[in-house]
């Protein structure tokens, strides 16, 4: 990874970065607590997609600290644009997918399932039916949500198609600083995706308020984003 400082001193900021994100990953997870016997999930129509899209966004957040331990920093930037449509898909489970869009995805896992659910919402669609009138989903999640498609889309997808961005990087190095924006934008996601868990849960907001007590404690490696909010899930 290249940089303009030395090689162990830009180590040892990697290695300290990842290791405070490890610790905030671990902090949601306590907070989040959804192996607890007594918790209690809010039956949306669009629930069981939700939860199954939240976890996979937790999943490529954890393998991406993962993969930049590794040194491995290509492969991690591409699994970002994996971890934020994850999330996407999450939000727009909860808050703007129609009883049609969930039952396709829904269905048993065969072949022709699997044809007919690569035709609901895909990327664009579901950024659409987030931002359109009528929509309860979160202001402030809907402009997060924006913001890293505007920021990051064009870049991801060339690393995730193997384009001009991760060639280059991959030939002449990865610069320090392009790593702890990496990290720190993968850290966003996980707590808006842990967000997104909380708003499942019915406990009267306790853990959304735990989770928003934790972003100042963990701002060193987060973006000025405001991650976490205050909102319900639509009934």
């Amino acid at each position: 990874m290249a940089s303009a400082i030395g090689a162990g001193e830009a180590d040892e900021l990697i290695d300290r970065k990842l290791q405070r994100s490890g610790q905030l990953h671990e902090a949601m997870a306590e907070t989040l607590a959804l192996d607890d016997e007594s918790l209690e999930v809010i039956d949306l129509h669009g629930t069981d997609v939700a939860t199954a899209a939240i976890g996979l966004s937790m999943e490529h957040g954890d393998s991406l600290l993962v993969l930049m331990a590794r040194g491995n920093p290509n492969t991690a930037t591409a699994t970002l644009r994996m971890q934020f449509e994850s999330m996407l898909r999450g939000a727009w489970a909860i808050y703007a997918a129609t009883e049609q869009d969930i039952e396709a995805l829904e269905r048993e896992l065969t072949v022709e399932a699997d044809v007919q659910a690569r035709k609901v919402a895909v990327y664009g669609d579901m950024l659409k039916a987030l931002r359109k009138e009528g929509c309860n989903a979160p202001r402030v999640l809907v402009d997060e949500v924006g913001r890293v498609d505007q920021v990051l889309r064009h870049s991801l997808n060339s690393f995730v198609h193997g384009g001009f961005q991760p060639l280059k990087r991959h030939s002449e190095g990865f610069p320090l600083p392009l790593v702890l924006q990496v990290i720190e934008t993968s850290n966003a996601i996980s707590t808006m995706a842990a967000a997104l868990f909380a708003v499942l849960i019915a406990d009267e907001g306790h853990r959304m308020s735990r989770l928003n007590a934790l972003i100042p404690e963990y701002r060193d490696v987060l973006p000025e984003l405001t991650i976490v909010q205050k909102h319900q899930a639509r009934g």
